[in-house]
Order: C-alpha cells, then sequence, then structure tokens
C-alpha cells in the first residue's frame, strides 16, 4: 500500500472517530440536561418571566394555590383551541392560578389574551419569558404544553400537546 493511501486511511478513520465522539458527546450532554429539567421540574421553579396586563407577578407567587403552566404560541391552532376551551370554562379554573407563558412579542401575547377575552382575569397571567430562559427552566418543548402543580408547588401532571379542558380539571 502507497504512503498517500495509508495517509487518506487515516485521516478517514481520524475523521469518523471524532465524528463519533461529536455525536456521543451531543447525545450525553442532551440526556443531561434532559435529567436536569425533569429534576427542575418537580416543584414550581421559579420563572425568569415579564409580567403582561394588570396582575401583578408578586400576587401569584404568594397565592398557595394550585397553578397550571400553559406554554403557548398564538399561531398556534392547539394553543388557540385550549384558550377557548378555558376561556369556556373559565369558572371551573376558580381558585386556580393560570399562568400562560410564551417568548413572544408582548403584544402578539396581548393580542391573544384579548382574543380570547382571557386578558384582565382574576387568577391569570400572561407572561413573557425569554427563548433562553424556556430552555433552561423546561428545556426544549412544543406547544402547547401544560404543567399543574398542586397547592404545595409540586408537580401532580404534564400535559404535552392539545389536552381537552375536562383531563386538565380533573388534577386539580
Amino acid at each position: 500500500m502507497s504512503r498517500n493511501k495509508k495517509i487518506i486511511i487515516s485521516i478517514i478513520i481520524i475523521s469518523v472517530l471524532g465524528i463519533v465522539v461529536f455525536l456521543v458527546t451531543k447525545t450525553v450532554t442532551k440526556l443531561k440536561q434532559k435529567e436536569r429539567v425533569a429534576e427542575q421540574l418537580k416543584t414550581l421553579p421559579n420563572l425568569s418571566v415579564e409580567a403582561i396586563g394588570l396582575n401583578k407577578l408578586e400576587e401569584w407567587s404568594k397565592s398557595g394555590k394550585a397553578t397550571i403552566i400553559i406554554f403557548f404560541n398564538s399561531d398556534c391552532d392547539h394553543c388557540q383551541y385550549e384558550a377557548s376551551a378555558i376561556q369556556q370554562q373559565l369558572s371551573a379554573f376558580a381558585g386556580t392560578n393560570l399562568l400562560f407563558i410564551s417568548e413572544e412579542s408582548v403584544e402578539k401575547i396581548n393580542a391573544f389574551s384579548q382574543e380570547y377575552e382571557l386578558n384582565n382575569k382574576v387568577g391569570i397571567w400572561w407572561l413573557k419569558m425569554q427563548p433562553e430562559d424556556v430552555y433552561n427552566t423546561f428545556g426544549d418543548i412544543s406547544v402547547p404544553h401544560i404543567w399543574i402543580y398542586d397547592e404545595n408547588d409540586k408537580l401532580v401532571k404534564e400535559f404535552k400537546g392539545e389536552t381537552k379542558v375536562e383531563a386538565i380539571l380533573a388534577w386539580l
């Protein structure tokens, strides 16, 4: 075998090993992030958010009530369904904190809250969260995503995707 062939084969082997090491490292990092987030979400996380509207975030954080976090995007059909279904059964959520969180602009969040007539309601908070804070708090998530915490801030149920209001209420 010529010297050039040996060099080429060596380069190919080293490149393949480099790619394998990179992929393994990336996978392990993602798994560790997923485990960290899962552990962190067992109790109501500290949220780095901007409150939108009349309700002050401090009122929620000292309430001692069950809390539902709904991560949403205003362009998502499933999120629109969730908001509409919650609005139709709003009285069933009395005594519960509803936190609608999005990484969208304040204008889009406001428009969404007004469209579904959920703005300026007692017990409902509209919150803007920066994308990096969303990732650090919740990990890789899709919308809608719902977490239900009891009055002691312990996670009781997580829903991924569109969820019927009856299913949410069953966990309160």
